[in-house]
């Protein structure tokens, strides 16, 4: 659609003054079509992903902090990891599939068992793992909200939202809110194999894989 309005003919006819941006999904978007669209429209674009199975939205560029040809960050409440066969994190530009938690995944897919486990991995509660604390520690969160989820190491919480909530009365609104995507990213235990390949960059944007 971008590419076509990037073409139109006799735009001058039209007031497009009031187009504030643009949000690109399905289909990349290149810097051709970003440059000659924003050369004729007062509005960026803003490439994002997502699927059906994840309601659909995952990810989004940052409002004034994008870059051509990413599928941006993940979206609030989120989490993605680029991982291997086996689910496990592989470092930044490391080629691997895009694995997606939060409370956006499905359920399953309908009357289709056998499809569902073939794309969701884990079960759905929170749990602070010694794993969780190591990534913790290597990713420099704050030794007292470390030691404050060390405290709940091996304890399944029922939902993500009640962990949220229990940590708030321990660290406070401001403290978790700030680190609310990293400690939910490696407590989360049920996660959507999209089949999609993708890296992420040193900035943390994620790009599909050739």
């Amino acid at each position: 659609m971008f590419a076509v309005l990037a073409n139109m003919p006799n735009l001058s006819r039209y007031d497009v003054s009031n187009l504030r941006l643009g949000y690109v999904g399905g289909a990349p978007l290149t810097t051709a079509i970003a440059e000659k669209f924003e050369s004729r429209f007062p509005a960026p674009l803003y490439e994002g992903y997502g699927l059906s199975e994840c309601a659909p939205l995952v990810s989004v560029n940052p409002l004034g902090n994008r870059k051509i040809g990413s599928i941006g960050k993940a979206a609030d409440r989120v989490t993605w990891k680029i991982a291997d066969k086996n689910g496990n994190e592989l470092p930044r530009n490391s080629v691997g599939e895009i694995i997606v938690s939060g409370p956006n995944v499905m359920i399953g897919y309908y009357n289709n068992e056998e499809a569902t486990k073939e794309a969701i991995r884990g079960e759905d509660v929170v749990i602070v793992t010694d794993e969780s604390l190591k990534n913790y520690q290597s990713h420099k969160l704050p030794t007292d909200i470390t030691k404050t989820l060390a405290a709940f190491k091996n304890k399944k919480f029922t939902n993500e939202n009640v962990l949220l909530a229990t940590l708030e009365k321990k660290i406070g609104k401001e403290s978790l809110d700030a680190h609310k995507e990293l400690i939910l990213t490696y407590s989360r235990q049920r996660w959507f194999c999209t089949g999609d390949l993708g890296y992420m960059d040193d900035d943390g944007f994620v790009f599909i894989a050739d």
